[in-house]
C-alpha cells in the first residue's frame, strides 16, 4: 500500500486509468519502475494525464501476439455483441482465435456477457480502431478493416 505521502497522487493515477484494467497495469509498472520522490511523481502524474492514451495505446500495439492483436481488432471493429460461437466462424484457425479470445479476456481487454456475447470497455474500443486508423494513415483506403459507414462511402465512391 502506497504511503499517506503517495496515497493521494496514487488515487490520481487510478483516476486517469478510468477503471480499465490495462490502464491500471502499465501505470502502476510505469510508477513502479520510477523514484519514490514525491516531486518526480507529481511530474510523471502530469504527463499521464496528458498522455495517459498514448502508454495504453503502445501496449496494445506491441504486447499482443499477431493473432491476439488480429481478434482484438476484429473484436473491436465488427464483433461487439456478437456471440463468441458465430464469431468463431470468423476466423480460418478457430484454436487460435479461441485461445486468442481467453488471453484478452485474461488481459481485461475483452469480456463475455451472460450470453457468451463480446463486450469491450468504449475507450478500448476507441484505441482498437485507432490502431487500424493510425496504421493506415488515416485514409480509409488503407485501413485494414472498415466499420464506419462513412469511410465505407468514402472508399467505395473513389472505386466508381
Amino acid at each position: 500500500p502506497p504511503t499517506s505521502e503517495f496515497l493521494g497522487l496514487s488515487e490520481k493515477v487510478v483516476k486517469v486509468a478510468g477503471g480499465l484494467p490495462l490502464a491500471l497495469k502499465v501505470f502502476g509498472s510505469h510508477f513502479s519502475s520510477i523514484n519514490r520522490v514525491r516531486e518526480v511523481w507529481e511530474v510523471e502524474l502530469g504527463k499521464l494525464q496528458r498522455h495517459s492514451h498514448q502508454k495504453v495505446l503502445e501496449s496494445l500495439k506491441y504486447g499482443l501476439e499477431l493473432t491476439q492483436k488480429y481478434v482484438f481488432l476484429d473484436v473491436a471493429c465488427f464483433l461487439i455483441g456478437s456471440s463468441k460461437k458465430e464469431a468463431l466462424f470468423f476466423w480460418e484457425d478457430h484454436y487460435a482465435a479461441d485461445s486468442a479470445i481467453n488471453a484478452l479476456e485474461s488481459k481485461s481487454l475483452l469480456t463475455m456477457d451472460v450470453d457468451n456475447r463480446f463486450r469491450m470497455h468504449g475507450r478500448i474500443q476507441d484505441m482498437g480502431r485507432w490502431i487500424v486508423k493510425e496504421a493506415g494513415n488515416l485514409n480509409p483506403h488503407m485501413y485494414s478493416r472498415l466499420w464506419d459507414r462513412d469511410d465505407v462511402s468514402k472508399v467505395l465512391e473513389d472505386a466508381k
